[in-house]
């Protein structure tokens, strides 16, 4: 319909209803079809490509510099799409310049082959391959799964391809060592020492800390082979466990305490016992087999505390052998008490007890170090008033000074020589005499200077005359008067 001078051939025509071609040569080159559709190479761009707005047939798409193709839809998605019944649809860069692909917003831009999406770079720059959501704080993630897509193949050469200048963090499969290798601290070295699944860290020296996860209970960090819920774990801040089988035996606290039996451990070691039974098995042999040392100036080396209301033990001490020789209990200190026995109660039962064998020799020793110091049993406390009671059993005596106390008497004082034959008795002045006396009392009067005793119920001099003996001429005598048997050169009487 519209042509050229000497150019009948080249031009414009309608063709069809609503249709313009475009010719050069007697050929058409280009058409508008009645739907607005346009085709380059084609007669029918809407039988050809439905829905394209463009389409172009049978050569390629060139943009030179400066040149730029923009597809705009607002209401669907925008593509340029390639497409042909065989060969390769190819975006191609033949100048030297940049090929970019940009979105001028925050979008991501996304890889896809078989009409399913198989990479992506997201909005903030991390490329995610096989995932469409790359995790935060990797750049590169990449994800699958399944006997075809569970692994990642690194760079594989000759250990004479290394790259020329190694960066820190480089990875490769060295071909001559079959090792996969690293570049770390600015060296070559090989990720696996040992073959297998595991590296062996008994065979070469750590130069950084071998970190863990925290772990759980049931999960802990540090494990062992077929014993996953068996190992050590950091359970809160700073501290750490020990489980067996899933269960927490062990725990040391952030302030350096250590619980056995208890999560939350009070002292610097604090073992509990579900039963109530806590047993330390010693080995045999050895002279101090168990023995706690430390600093009592403002307390106990060993404080023993026992709770409830029932009828028990606060510390038992029991030799597995009564053969007799051992000893069950010996306190040896250079301060003021060797060995301290208290209750908080008033209950009448015994604060210690110790029991000996038949045969032992003896059930309590009590030694001062260095020698003249006094080896004390004593009564201490708030309270005033405080009594103590050594009290034989049965038949037995009590003998001092003796290790065969006499039958019949109960207190055996033994001693010989200046600085053991003889015995004082309490002194004090007459007006602290018992408040009420006892039959058998004996003190020395500090007012009258004479031994007094309780007799009759009533206080009266031992000695009425002088120390040597006494003047029989100045009262009745109300018995027989006995003397000794004497001999021809000292008569009795």
């Amino acid at each position: 319909g519209y042509s050229f001078i000497g150019q009948t051939n080249t031009g414009m025509s309608a063709v069809g209803t609503g249709t313009i071609a475009f010719n050069s040569a007697g050929v058409e080159r280009m058409r508008i079809s009645n739907n607005g559709n346009v085709g380059i190479g084609t007669t029918n761009p809407t039988a050809d490509w439905a829905g394209v707005r463009l389409a172009i047939s049978g050569g390629d798409v060139v943009l030179n510099e400066g040149n730029s193709y923009y597809a705009w839809n607002s209401a669907h998605d925008s593509y340029v799409q390639l497409q042909g019944t065989g060969g390769t649809g190819l975006l191609r860069v033949s100048g030297p310049m940049d090929l970019n692909l940009v979105t001028l917003q925050a979008q991501p831009i996304s890889f896809s082959t078989n009409n399913v999406e198989r990479a992506r770079i997201d909005s903030v720059g991390r490329l995610g391959v096989g995932t469409t959501s790359p995790s935060s704080g990797s750049i590169l993630d990449i994800n699958g799964t399944g006997i075809n897509f569970s692994s990642l193949i690194v760079p594989r050469d000759l250990t004479a391809r290394r790259p020329t200048s190694g960066v820190n963090g480089m990875i490769r499969y060295n071909t001559n060592l079959s090792k996969l290798e690293v570049y770390e601290a600015n060296n070559w070295v090989n990720m696996v020492s040992s073959g297998g699944a595991a590296d062996n860290l008994g065979n070469h020296t750590a130069t950084q800390q071998i970190l863990s996860t925290l772990g759980t209970g049931t999960a802990p960090g540090y494990s062992f082979i077929g014993q996953t819920n068996t190992g050590m774990w950091a359970v809160g801040t700073a501290n750490i466990a020990f489980n067996t089988a899933g269960v927490e035996r062990m725990r040391v606290s952030s302030n350096g305490n250590v619980g056995i039996g208890t999560a939350s451990p009070g002292y610097a070691l604090d073992v509990r016992s579900n039963n109530g039974n806590f047993n330390l098995g010693l080995g045999s042999g050895g002279t101090n087999q168990l023995t706690f040392t430390g600093d009592y100036t403002n307390g106990s080396v060993l404080y023993v505390e026992g709770f409830g209301s029932n009828t028990g033990t606060g510390l038992n001490i029991a030799m597995g052998n009564n053969t007799g020789g051992q000893t069950a209990l010996s306190a040896t200190i250079g301060g003021t008490n060797a060995a301290s026995f208290y209750t908080y109660t008033n209950d009448v039962t015994p604060v210690f007890t110790a029991t000996a064998a038949a045969n032992a020799v003896n059930g309590i020793n009590l030694s001062a170090v260095p020698t003249g110091n006094a080896a004390q049993i004593k009564a201490i406390g708030a309270d005033s008033s405080i009594s103590l009671a050594i009290m034989p059993k049965g038949t037995g005596t009590l003998g001092i000074g003796t290790t065969s106390p006499a039958a019949g008497a109960m207190l055996d004082v033994y001693g010989t020589g200046v600085n053991f034959s003889s015995l004082i008795v309490p002194r004090d002045l007459t007006n602290r005499r018992p408040t009420t006396g006892v039959n058998g009392m004996i003190r020395y009067n500090t007012n009258l200077s004479k031994f007094e005793v309780y007799e009759n119920n009533n206080w009266a001099s031992m000695v009425t005359g002088t120390v040597a003996g006494d003047n029989l001429g100045t009262h009745i005598a109300t018995q027989q008067i006995m003397s000794t048997l004497g001999t021809g050169t000292a008569p009795g009487y």
